[in-house]
């Protein structure tokens, strides 16, 4: 996805590109023949560059044209820095065009020199052209001396991991974006100057571990409201670091453990996002709180409840929360279950968060049973404003067993 001005954008859905404007009319641009992984990226004159399964293409005043150059190679992905495409190739190698043009010449081209290990992603970061490798990192900073026909950019250093002093490569070329990437040691790093720093919990890096087509991890970027978030998908999982308060938090979509979109893009001010699989496209927006014709589930979760060797009785759960806030006439619940020594959540119970325009805000869950070890679990998916301000666990310890 790219914004090619403030009143057009540009997708790439399946085996199709689209042009779509602020109004949401999608006009088919060409074809895309390939499954493949699609990079995209646009120079300082607004002109875009798509790179697919070694094929790449222009799209210049509304139309798509396929490009052949016999001296460059097939290209797996493209990014633009200063006004010149960057094109990452599987061997390390990178392929740089003529200022605000497409052609490449014979000799515009550079590879990794610290270690040479392959080429996953090309990608930029401020004014810092980031060649990713299986095994490092290397920054390009342009050349003013550089002669004209030869590659624009010269190595400034390589990224190290501070904790081990080692270089740190790139896990997966579309996972890449401003300071961000997942890394090689299946971990999400954030660049802190030119040191890669781990940002990912424990439980982000089993899901990456675990995925079984970690390469194929995505990542996307937008603003809202004075925060900025990324979110991280893989194949079932979906987890979202807000930048600005530096928290992660899961996110999903009804019948699915992963959220539904890939890739946003900011377009003349609305959020445009894409569906992850069937390319339809959504509007995100704070006053709309379903997702398409689904709802939209929040789950919260406590801290566990135990005390050492002792097992408890749950006389009451305590929730300070949101009234109702859906429209007249409805009525909102919130679900609450349980899961004792890590087994399966269960036994819901629900309660009316009242009508709309409803005041009273505390919620209370009585006779709860016991537990040695219990979490519990909020689940909230009627439309309308959610949050919980709040909770407490009445509990009493019944004697040591």
């Amino acid at each position: 996805m790219a914004a090619v001005t403030e009143a057009e954008g540009l997708v790439v859905a399946g085996r199709v590109a689209v042009r779509i404007d602020t109004a949401g009319t999608a006009t088919s641009v060409g074809a895309i023949p390939s499954d493949g992984h699609v990079s995209v990226a646009q120079n300082a004159d607004g002109e875009v560059a798509i790179v697919c399964d070694g094929l790449y293409w222009s799209y210049v005043g509304g139309v798509l044209t396929q490009l052949s150059d016999p001296d460059l190679p097939p290209p797996l992905t493209v990014c633009s820095l200063k006004g010149y495409f960057v094109y990452m190739l599987s061997d390390g190698r990178m392929f740089a065009s003529d200022l605000n043009d497409f052609e490449v010449e014979g000799l515009s081209y550079a590879e990794a020199e610290q270690s040479p290990d392959g080429g996953v992603v090309a990608w930029v970061r401020g004014n810092d052209l980031l060649a990713g490798g299986k095994r490092s990192i290397e920054v390009w900073q342009i050349n003013p001396g550089s002669e004209a026909g030869t590659f624009p950019f010269a190595s400034v250093t390589t990224i190290i991991e501070p904790a081990t002093q080692q270089t740190i490569g790139v896990l997966a070329p579309d996972s890449a974006i401003d300071g961000l990437f997942v890394a090689s040691d299946k971990t999400i790093k954030i660049l802190d100057g030119y040191s890669a720093v781990t940002i990912s919990p424990p439980a982000l890096n089993r899901a990456i571990d675990d995925d079984a087509y970690a390469s194929a991890i995505t990542a996307t970027r937008w603003s809202s409201r004075g925060f900025t978030f990324y979110a991280f998908s893989g194949t079932n999982w979906t987890w979202v670091y807000n930048a600005t308060t530096k928290t992660w938090h899961e996110q999903t979509s009804y019948g699915l453990s992963r959220w539904r979109v890939s890739k946003i893009m900011d377009l003349g001010g609305r959020l445009i996002a894409g569906h992850y699989d069937t390319g339809t496209l959504y509007t995100l927006d704070h006053d709309t709180h379903t997702e398409g014709t689904d709802p939209h589930v929040m789950d919260v979760y406590s801290i566990p409840v135990a005390d050492a060797a002792r097992r408890l009785a749950h006389a009451e759960a305590v929730l300070d929360i949101a009234p109702g806030t859906i429209a007249a006439g409805a009525d909102r619940h919130v679900e609450l279950a349980w899961s004792d020594n890590g087994e399966p959540f269960g036994h819901e119970m629900l309660r009316s968060l009242g009508a709309y325009a409803a005041t009273r805000n505390q919620v209370r869950f009585h006779r709860l049973g016991s537990s040695f070890n219990r979490t519990y679990r909020l689940r909230m998916s009627a439309g309308g404003r959610r949050a919980v301000y709040g909770a407490k666990i009445n509990a009493s310890a019944m004697g040591r067993t």
